[in-house]
């Protein structure tokens, strides 16, 4: 019986991407075309910078292991279990109990943590982050996708960089300080994207 398990653990860990966590060690790999079945599609990968998913267009070829089809799979498989951070993975400014805010420092808050002491971040940070999980298009509207937990509400489309080539096309990839995300008129094919 423990034999089977072990095999079965070590098949589970070795069947595609999905090798528990693992990935978070490495960076984006678009791949590339020169193969004779290239696909390109949206996939997504784990930063571990800013301790999140995003998207990147992967080539259809090669590429490195910190890919996943979805951003459920790459949440799932690629941040680690445990992880806890501030927003953006910004510097922790000291520790707290609980939800109490009152044992941070002035202009922090607590984030809670299972077993151990919680974190307290900066205000701020979180709200520079904020401003960057909610952006603003010049002159178009920002794309939008279904939310993670609710397919009814929409979110911004957001990637890391603009050389992630994640935007759809027809539309503008714009850099923020911390992200990028899309601007673009009208809404883009396929029906997964709307604008806001």
């Amino acid at each position: 019986m423990l034999c089977a398990l072990f095999f079965a653990t070590i098949l589970h860990t070795s069947i595609g991407n999905e090798s528990m966590g693992v990935e978070s060690e490495f960076g984006i790999d678009r791949g590339h075309s020169n193969c004779s079945n290239a696909t390109p599609q949206i996939m997504y990968y784990y930063d571990r910078s800013v301790g999140d998913c995003f998207p990147f267009l992967y080539e259809g070829c090669g590429g490195g292991r910190n890919a996943y089809y979805t951003e459920l799979r790459c949440r799932r498989y690629g941040k680690p279990a445990d992880a806890t951070y501030c927003i953006g993975k910004e510097k922790p400014v000291g520790n707290c109990r609980g939800r109490q805010d009152f044992t941070c420092p002035e202009g922090s808050y607590c984030k809670p943590r299972f077993w151990v002491p919680g974190i307290c971040c900066d205000k701020k940070k979180r709200e520079e982050w904020n401003k960057e999980f909610n952006p603003a298009c010049e002159w178009n509207n920002v794309l939008m996708i279904e939310s993670r937990s609710d397919p009814n509400k929409l979110r911004p489309l957001l990637g890391r960089d603009c050389s992630h080539k994640f935007c759809p096309e027809g539309s503008e990839c714009v850099k923020g300080k911390h992200l990028a995300y899309c601007c673009g008129e009208t809404n883009p094919p396929k029906g997964m994207y709307r604008v806001r």
